[in-house]
């Protein structure tokens, strides 16, 4: 049987709504990157997101009730050659007030 890797992408993902305790309670937006291997774009985006809410929820940082969960979206996705001298899949936010002007 013949296996073949699946694609490399780059995946820029915004997050807001993300209430965690940093000098007091505070609603956050963020900006963080992945780097992944999936057959399409969309499967990239899904994989990528799914790395970052699993990331968020082991931190156990979020505060967010059931009901006003944090939301994750795909700011832009770029296809690339190689993973070469990038750290696989990337980790850590950039974080923001989620009132701070855009």
């Amino acid at each position: 049987m013949f296996f073949r890797k699946g694609k490399k992408y780059r995946v820029l993902l915004e997050g807001r709504n993300l209430l965690m305790e940093m000098q007091g309670l505070e609603r956050l937006g963020y900006f963080t990157t992945r780097y992944v291997e999936a057959a399409d774009s969309e499967e990239a985006a899904e994989h990528a997101m799914d790395l970052v809410r699993k990331e968020l929820i082991s931190t156990g940082a979020l505060l967010n009730a059931l009901d006003d969960p944090p939301i994750v979206e795909v700011s832009e996705i770029s296809r690339i050659e190689s993973f070469n001298g990038i750290r696989v899949p990337g980790k850590g936010f950039t974080f923001f007030p989620e009132d701070a002007p855009d």
